[in-house]
């Protein structure tokens, strides 16, 4: 496993799976479970929540994330309920994901995610509530193959990525339409997306005749995508 670089001296603290610690004091807190905690089990005053069900990267190789917009977007969605429920006002919230460094760093990049876009932190004043364990329980994330990987990208790394999309107006969070996006993301729909608004879409390449490609998967000519590129205007 690696680590993202650690920003200033902080006391170290050993990672223990099954223990709940704090993202944001007596409010907001993360933990990694090997099972699924009992509702008898816990406190009156927690809300347990996992996405681990409900927001899956769907790996090419052995690359496991990091988490696409889609998955941001209703991630954020979710914890600001959370957060603004009055019936869990006086409850802390824990996020909890498996017991896996992979599982552990989609977690985390996620509350990251919503630390940066909702609180307004910084990447930086986000990686300091997490670079403190030692060893790291988290995850570089590596490219769509399976050789060894040569170069990770950090933690640090995407949300400051995720900032600069947004700055940079190549992310809109009040017109995404989490929807849409889901399901140009299938392969089955073209795998396309919008990389600059209303200049550039990345799509998979069409094929001069239809292909079976798998069981109920096929792929597309580029009659296909005439209706799809003529919704985005598409002119060339």
């Amino acid at each position: 496993a690696s680590s993202c670089p650690r920003l200033s001296p902080q006391l170290k603290t050993q990672f223990q799976v099954g223990k709940a610690y704090p993202v944001l004091d007596n409010r907001l807190y993360w933990a990694s479970m090997r099972q699924e905690p009992q509702v008898r089990t816990l406190s009156d005053g927690e809300h347990w929540f996992t996405t681990d069900r409900t927001l899956i990267y769907c790996s090419f190789c052995a690359d496991f994330g990091p988490m696409n917009l889609s998955a941001v977007y209703r991630y954020v969605r979710v914890l600001r309920e959370k957060m603004t429920s009055p019936e869990l006002r006086n409850k802390r919230i824990v996020a909890f994901t498996g017991a896996t460094p992979q599982l552990r760093t989609n977690c985390v990049f996620l509350l990251g995610c919503y630390l940066c876009l909702e609180l307004q932190q910084t990447p930086e004043q986000v990686w300091e509530k997490f670079s403190h364990f030692e060893p790291s329980p988290f995850m570089g994330y590596r490219d769509a193959t399976y050789v060894r990987s040569t170069w990770d990208l950090q933690l640090i790394e995407c949300w400051r990525g995720l900032l600069k999309g947004i700055q940079c107006k190549l992310i809109d969070f009040e017109r995404f339409n989490p929807a849409e996006y889901d399901y140009y993301d299938q392969p089955q729909h073209g795998d396309m997306h919008v990389m600059v608004p209303g200049k550039f879409i990345a799509f998979k390449g069409p094929t001069a005749k239809r292909l079976r490609l798998a069981q109920n998967l096929y792929s597309h000519t580029p009659k296909d995508y005439l209706e799809v590129f003529k919704h985005h205007k598409v002119s060339a």
